[in-house]
């Protein structure tokens, strides 16, 4: 299942997926920036680099935990 999000900048993970300028793209890696900011890596070889108070939508792969009821 996939859902979508709204996080900031610092919240952002590989496996998410961003949409730039109406095109998605895979995050396989992110780094920390001097100055408050935070590089994504994409898949495609392409890099973003934003605000980590900015506010960003991405789509994330949602995983249900399952708890056993006793």
């Amino acid at each position: 299942m996939i859902v979508a999000l709204t996080v900031r900048g610092a919240e952002v993970r590989p496996r998410d997926v961003v949409s730039i300028g109406g095109n998605p793209h895979t995050v396989i890696d992110t780094r920390e920036l001097a100055g408050f900011r935070k590089r994504l890596q994409f898949a495609d070889g392409n890099a973003y680099v934003l605000a980590r108070t900015a506010l960003i939508e991405v789509s994330r792969p949602y995983v249900a935990q399952h708890t056993a009821i006793a």
